[in-house]
């Protein structure tokens, strides 16, 4: 019998933005067809149109931009062929995010009701739970929140993001596209619009790219076919922005949105979903991993770093897992290959400084998933006498 999908969650009726996230587990193993964001998203429209057919017709035939973003769905996904495996008992998560106050009044009444289950073509998913991945927030307390002094930016993009420029896919996060994206949904949402192209020539002045460290990947977009997105991390440092206060401002408020509404086009269809750290000096780069092995059955996309970083973390991790492989009874097979990737990305992100709760958030875990991933990998290591030091 499914759990009761009734959400406790309240928030006030000023809020204009908030994030939920479903837990999710399936009724039986089975296939989702490669283009399942589709289906996600025909799903949450459905829902809105049965509850709400005002809201609905806004959301169809509205401006350019929707007020709201969706996530992938994130857990063990395993890649057949063309489609991806969802095993039963396996727990996956999907998150939704409101980005103006009829969504989120909307949102606040339909979770009262919330179906027990998600079902789309082939896949049912039964919903366990239902959490907040971002927390009920307005456009006037992100102007007012700013961080003390973090001169240095981190921004972490977690699914494939992309931006459209002359009718094709930019894969690449210049600073000008970045905040061109987010000062979009500001001022269709906020009711506190800024003039773009002042802001936009002040951000080419201000910003100064420190590292990144993307990869490329094609991926499926809407109705679209195939895109170029990227995935990966963007670090900069902010120049003299102290001189423009109130540039500044905006700045910092837009990049608290972007958790929200994610960066760049198609966010209602899971792409560009981001994170952003606050940081007061820069990171340090992934540690590498000395002897190097070809990786091309585990990786269909091509790394892009920085020049400051001799060996990309992509490479260290697909390194360690060809390791971890090794030594597996079992090399064989999809699942295999996934739980040997997975341990060496946990490894390699923890010995870069990240907890285990963050690594378990980034990677749509369970935090006791990750722990026993992380001690079994280290075990591995003393066995093969490896040091990430």
């Amino acid at each position: 019998m499914p759990t009761s999908t009734r959400s406790k969650l309240t928030w006030a009726k000023t809020t204009e933005l908030v994030g939920i996230q479903f837990q999710l587990e399936p009724s039986q193993t089975s296939m989702l067809y490669q283009r399942y964001r589709v289906g996600l998203h025909a799903w949450f429209l459905e829902q809105v149109q049965q509850s709400n057919p005002e809201l609905s017709q806004y959301l169809h035939n509205g401006g350019a931009e929707k007020p709201f973003a969706l996530g992938n769905l994130e857990g063990n996904l395993l890649p057949i062929k063309d489609q991806f495996q969802i095993q039963t008992k396996n727990s996956y998560y999907w998150s939704i995010y409101a980005l103006s106050q009829p969504v989120v009044q909307w949102m606040a009444t339909w979770l009262t009701q919330l179906p027990d289950q998600i079902k789309f073509r082939d896949a049912t998913l039964q919903i366990k739970q239902v959490n907040l991945v971002q927390p009920p927030t307005s456009y006037k307390k992100l102007l007012r929140s700013q961080p003390s002094s973090a001169a240095i930016v981190q921004l972490q993009f977690l699914s494939p993001t992309s931006f459209r420029s002359k009718g094709h896919a930019l894969p690449f996060p210049f600073p000008r596209n970045l905040f061109h994206s987010y000062l979009r949904r500001w001022n269709d949402f906020s009711a506190m619009p800024y003039e773009m192209e002042p802001f936009l020539d002040w951000i080419e002045d201000t910003i100064h790219i420190h590292t990144y460290q993307l990869t490329a990947e094609r991926v499926t977009a809407a109705k679209q076919g195939f895109l170029t997105g990227f995935t990966g991390t963007l670090t900069f440092e902010l120049k003299q922005a102290e001189t423009e206060p109130e540039l500044t401002q905006l700045l910092y408020a837009l990049l608290r949105l972007a958790p929200y509404c994610g960066t760049g086009y198609k966010t209602t269809f899971g792409l560009g979903k981001t994170s952003v750290t606050f940081l007061s000096s820069p990171p340090n780069p992934f540690p590498s991993i000395a002897q190097t092995v070809s990786s091309s059955l585990l990786r269909t996309s091509q790394p892009v770093s920085s020049p400051t970083e001799s060996v990309p973390s992509i490479q260290a991790i697909d390194t360690l897992t060809q390791k971890l492989i090794a030594r597996r009874k079992r090399q064989g097979g999809t699942r295999s290959l996934t739980a040997a990737r997975t341990e060496a990305e946990i490894l390699i992100r923890h010995q870069a400084g990240e907890s285990l709760t963050a690594i378990a958030a980034k990677i749509g875990k369970s935090y006791d998933a990750v722990k026993k991933a992380y001690t079994r990998a280290k075990q591995a290591l003393q066995t093969l006498d490896i040091d990430l030091g």
